[in-house]
């Protein structure tokens, strides 16, 4: 019997993870990083691509090249044959009202109307996004937050559903501007492999759309972005990730007595950042190397810790490792060679760990 409990007890005591940290439940805790480390932090780079279109069914437009006017004119199809008739440039972002005249010899040619053919817009710009999101995580799966974005924005050259031969492109006047986007946002982890996960997550929020953007005549509602984060974990408070992610929204310019145009403009965009935590233990201080050149054991003192998992000194508990590194790390995963076998200790007869 003796020798049967011999042979179950070193299995008895391999349950488990051999390498998880052991905190004792005794030992107080700051409650103040306990509570910031259910949030996460988030920043990103990114590129998108938005893609704009409207569609003019009431309206025609007229490309004037003349001595007094010069470009595209927007104007209701009650005007189609009028002269002077209000024409409308820069429709896209800030509407400028002109009177304009129509010489029947020449302009007549120049005109297309969306009462006979399929009259609209379309073209797709670049942007550059910069965001910041606050997490609340919670269940180890799901997460809530609210983040802001500040976006360097292209306006499109456009190109006509049909009558490009008459009508030409149309190019705004502006051609850069500034978005900042304030949103909240809800997710959660679908799928996970070693240090890998993937989530889906949703945006919901508010564009202040530029300067180039005439307010007093602008309206837009709420856009929604869906996305596929991936990440890849370093740590429990560091991991990079990648997230592509596609957007709905459009917003309307009124014309001063011709109606609204509205505007569609979804989007495509690829971020790519880092999430942080902060740490509910602060780092163990007594972080002390050993001096090059020399084994461990000869220089070993109490101001020296090279314990690379959570544990306690006294009554207070440490993290062994940076915030970017797994505080459990298993043998070999942060020194895969022997100290010896490394470059400047090749030829060194001792030493070594």
């Amino acid at each position: 019997m003796a020798f049967c409990a011999l042979i179950v007890l070193p299995a008895v005591g391999q349950i488990g993870d051999p390498y998880a940290a052991f905190i004792d439940q005794r030992i107080k805790k700051n409650p103040l990083r306990e509570f910031l480390n259910k949030f996460s932090f988030s920043f990103t780079a990114g590129y998108g691509r938005t893609f704009y279109k409207h569609q003019l069914p009431g309206y025609g437009v007229i490309n004037k090249n003349d001595s007094l006017f010069t470009g595209l004119y927007l104007f209701t199809l009650a005007d189609s044959s009028n002269s002077p008739f209000t024409g409308y440039q820069n429709w896209l972002n800030a509407p400028e009202a002109t009177e304009v005249d129509r010489f029947e010899n020449v302009d007549r040619n120049n005109q297309v109307l969306g009462d006979t053919t399929r009259l609209g817009f379309k073209g797709n710009s670049p942007a550059i996004p910069l965001t910041l999101i606050v997490h609340y995580n919670f269940l180890e799966r799901f997460r809530l937050g609210a983040g802001i974005s500040i976006e360097r924005h292209s306006l499109p050259t456009m190109s006509p559903f049909s009558g490009e031969e008459i009508l030409g492109k149309y190019s705004p006047n502006v051609k850069n501007t500034t978005f900042i986007r304030y949103f909240g946002v809800a997710g959660g982890k679908v799928y996970q492999k070693m240090y890998w996960s993937y989530f889906v997550d949703i945006q919901i929020g508010k564009v202040k759309m530029g300067n180039a953007f005439d307010k007093s005549v602008l309206s837009q509602g709420i856009f929604f972005n869906i996305g596929v984060p991936v990440e890849y974990e370093f740590s429990e408070y560091f991991r990079v990730y990648l997230r592509p992610s596609y957007e709905f929204k459009n917003y309307q310019i009124a014309l001063e007595g011709a109606g609204v145009v509205t505007h569609r403009q979804p989007a495509l965009y690829l971020h790519f950042g880092f999430r942080y935590n902060i740490p509910e233990l602060p780092r163990c201080p007594l972080k002390a190397k050993t001096p090059t050149g020399y084994d461990y054991p000869k220089k070993f003192t109490n101001k020296t810790c090279r314990i690379q998992k959570k544990h306690v000194h006294g009554d207070k508990a440490y993290r062994g490792q940076p915030f970017y590194k797994k505080q459990n790390p298993k043998i070999g995963e942060n020194q895969p060679n022997l100290h010896k076998y490394k470059l400047f200790n090749r030829r060194k007869m001792s030493g070594g760990y």
